[in-house]
C-alpha cells in the first residue's frame, strides 16, 4: 500500500511546535508539516533521518511520513493509519475480525465519534477503535506518547454499559515491524493505563505491520502482537523513580550542606530520585518555595535552578541506583557525592553541556528504564 510516489531524505534540526520540523535537504533548510501530535522525543535528536513526502501546500512544500528508529523504518503520518486499518478489514488480514460483513466509519458513540462499527455474516458487531502506535524501544512498543485526555475518554465511554450486545475493542496498530509486545505508558499517562486496566467491557487488541520503504506499508505483513498485561499491572503504580531535568542560566556558588560549597557552571542538569510512596507528589515536591532542606537537591531547586521537566520511571522496585549508573555513562560531567549518602553510587546529579532532549543517547538510557 503506497501512500506518496516519491520521498526524499532530510536531517532533523528542529521542532518549533508539534506541527512543524525544521530539516536539512543538501545544504538547505526546509519546513515540513508534521501528521503527528504526539512527542516523538525519542526521534529528535541532531543527526536523526526523516523521510519527507510532498505536501503543496500555502505553508509546506513537504510533510513528515517517517523515520528510522533502532535500524526499522517507523511510519509516522498517523492521518493514513485509518485508512491502513480499514483496508486490513477489507482484505481479511486481522485475524480478530473474521468473517466480516459491513464496515462503518465515523460512528457516533455517546459524546465521541468511534473509528468502526463492524457488523459481521452471524449479525453480532464491533465498535473499533483505532490508536496509530509509534513508540517502540528494544522491542516494545508503547502507548501514548503523551497524556492523551481523548484517548482516556475513549476508553472510558466504551466501557460504558450502552450498546451491551456490541462488542467494544480499541486496536494498537504498530507502525514498526520491531514490536515484540504491547504496553500501556503508564509512565507517561497513569490515568490511561489505569483506565485500561479497569476497562473489564473493553477488548484490546495489538498488531504491526512492515515498511518495505519509507512511504509504504505491506498488508500481508501485518501480524498480531501479544499485550504484555503482568508487567502492566505489575508497574500501573504511583511509584518509582525520577529524573529532574533542569536548567541552570549562570554560574552559581551554593552551599549545600555537609558537601560544602560547590560550583555549578551554566548548562543542563539530571537528578535522579525515588518515590517509593507517592511518586508524582514526590517529584512535585522539589516545585515548592517553602519546604525545608532535607535533600541535597533542596538546596538548588526550585532558587537556583528552573526544572524543565520531571521523567517519571514506575516500578515496584526501587530503580534510582541503576539508573544513575547508567546516566552517568552518558552524562558530560557529574556532582561527586551529590544526592548519594544513602547509596554506593558516586552521584545522583549529572551535567550536560546540551539540553539532554536532544541526546540520543539519554533518551535511549530512559526509555530503557520504562521498557525493562
Amino acid at each position: 500500500m503506497k501512500f506518496y510516489d516519491q520521498y526524499i531524505e532530510a536531517t532533523f534540526l528542529d521542532r518549533p511546535n508539534r506541527f512543524v520540523m525544521e530539516l536539512e535537504h543538501k545544504g538547505k533548510t526546509l519546513r515540513a508539516y508534521v501528521p503527528n501530535t504526539g512527542r516523538m522525543e525519542e526521534f529528535l535528536y541532531e543527526g536523526a533521518t526523516f523521510f519527507l513526502a510532498r505536501h503543496p501546500s500555502y505553508k509546506f512544500d513537504y510533510k513528515v511520513v517517517a523515520t528510522r528508529y533502532q535500524g526499522h523504518l517507523v511510519f509516522l503520518d498517523t492521518v493514513k493509519v485509518n485508512r491502513v486499518f480499514y483496508e486490513l478489514l477489507k482484505a481479511g488480514k486481522i485475524s480478530e475480525f473474521p468473517n466480516i460483513k459491513t464496515i462503518r466509519r465515523e460512528v457516533g458513540y455517546k459524546n465521541s465519534r468511534i473509528d468502526f462499527l463492524l457488523t459481521f455474516e452471524d449479525e453480532t458487531q464491533a465498535f473499533v477503535e483505532v490508536k496509530s502506535c509509534t513508540l517502540i524501544h528494544n522491542g516494545v512498543a508503547m502507548f501514548p506518547d503523551a497524556p492523551t485526555e481523548r484517548g482516556k475518554k475513549h476508553i472510558d465511554e466504551l466501557n460504558e454499559n450502552e450498546f451491551p450486545k456490541i462488542k467494544k475493542v480499541v486496536y494498537f496498530l504498530i507502525t514498526n515491524y520491531s514490536a515484540e509486545k504491547f504496553l500501556p505508558n503508564y509512565h507517561v499517562d497513569f490515568e490511561y493505563a489505569k483506565s485500561f486496566l479497569a476497562a473489564e467491557k473493553v477488548i484490546f487488541y495489538a498488531g504491526k505491520i512492515n515498511l518495505p520503504d519509507p512511504v509504504s506499508l505491506d498488508l500481508d505483513s501485518f501480524t498480531s502482537v501479544p499485550i504484555d498485561y503482568h508487567t502492566t499491572k505489575q508497574n500501573t503504580l504511583n511509584k518509582g523513580s525520577y529524573l529532574l531535568l533542569m536548567e541552570n542560566q549562570k554560574e552559581h556558588q551554593v552551599d549545600v550542606g555537609k558537601l560544602g560549597q560547590l560550583n555549578l557552571k551554566p548548562g543542563f542538569y539530571i537528578y535522579i530520585g525515588s518515590g517509593m510512596v507517592n511518586l508524582e507528589k514526590r517529584a512535585r515536591h522539589h516545585q515548592h518555595t517553602k519546604k525545608s532542606r532535607h535533600y541535597h537537591i533542596d538546596y538548588i531547586t526550585p532558587g537556583v535552578m528552573k526544572i524543565k521537566k520531571a521523567f517519571l520511571v514506575r516500578s515496584h522496585e526501587k530503580r534510582e541506583s541503576e539508573i544513575a549508573l547508567q546516566i552517568e555513562k552518558v552524562c558530560d560531567e557529574f556532582v561527586d557525592g551529590f544526592g548519594c549518602s544513602d547509596t554506593g553510587e558516586r552521584s545522583h546529579l549529572f551535567y550536560f553541556a546540551e539540553n539532554p532532549l536532544r541526546n540520543q543517547r539519554f533518551y535511549q538510557q530512559l526509555l530503557d528504564f520504562r521498557v525493562c
